[in-house]
């Protein structure tokens, strides 16, 4: 009998924060004004593996989930309309040598006659497979097929048009059991996504962070766990900064 040995399992990861080591990306994310007169932006990958790899390039739509996790969807939600639509983008398709880099270039369509609101969808880099790689084994009479890793990275792009609103709170804070590490919840409301900065202290001493956590208008929270760097006292204090002005709007203690 002819046994299948898997070297490396296949996987694909999105993310919206990079890098893993195969693949980097610059800026995290894309935010174009609509009422203004700029229209494009790039963005820059780079393939830091020792391979020459390919990779297609694409828009696609989500919803973001409580828990953070992300469900690629079809059809805009309310309130929610996709940017895709609003921008052509170049190219869709690339090949990297190792260490190499490409650049892609974004254009936002015109949208005057179009409604107020945030648009947004998210771009997709995502590396092609190779072609199977097959040994046959005559001595063992053994099949063993290579399937390597397959990584991917996606961004956010946004579009705001008219004057939008954002809030943001903590819902609640509190230490999980037989852990060092926090659950944060934090509410959103308005009519853009909320960019928050997450930071923990006790007493003066800082002992974790999280930055420009996002929670986009297909949900009204989000939580998220934040680890410690130590064990913490009895005087902690949560506080939950706006990411754009990095003003101070809301505080729990545990």
């Amino acid at each position: 009998m002819k046994k299948i040995f898997i070297l490396c399992c296949m996987c694909f990861f999105l993310m919206t924060k990079t890098a893993w080591a195969d693949l980097s990306v610059s800026p995290f994310y894309v935010v174009f004004d609509a009422d203004s007169h700029k229209r494009t932006a790039s963005v820059r990958f780079t393939n830091n593996s020792a391979e020459e790899k390919r990779y297609r390039i694409k828009l696609i739509n989500y919803r973001q989930m409580p828990d953070g996790r992300y469900e690629e969807i079809t059809k805009a939600l309310k309130g929610n309309p996709f940017a895709a639509p609003y921008i052509n983008y170049a190219p869709h398709e690339a090949t990297l040598k190792p260490r190499q880099s490409q650049t892609i270039r974004l254009q936002r369509k015109p949208m005057a006659a179009d409604a107020d609101g945030e648009y947004v969808s998210h771009l997709l880099i995502q590396e092609m497979p190779h072609a199977f790689h097959i040994d046959r084994k005559t001595q063992s009479n053994e099949l063993k097929i290579d399937i390597r890793a397959l990584y991917g990275v996606t961004i956010p792009i946004i579009i705001d048009k008219g004057e939008l609103t954002d809030r943001g709170w903590l819902e609640s804070v509190k230490l999980l059991p037989g852990s060092d590490e926090l659950l944060v919840t934090i509410g959103r409301s308005g009519t853009k996504s909320f960019w928050g900065n997450i930071i923990v202290l006790d007493k003066y001493k800082e002992i974790g962070r999280v930055n420009e956590l996002k929670i986009f208008l297909t949900t009204d929270k989000r939580s998220i766990r934040i680890p410690l760097t130590q064990k913490p006292g009895a005087n902690v204090k949560v506080i939950l900064e706006d990411a754009r002005t990095n003003k101070i709007i809301s505080e729990k203690t545990i």
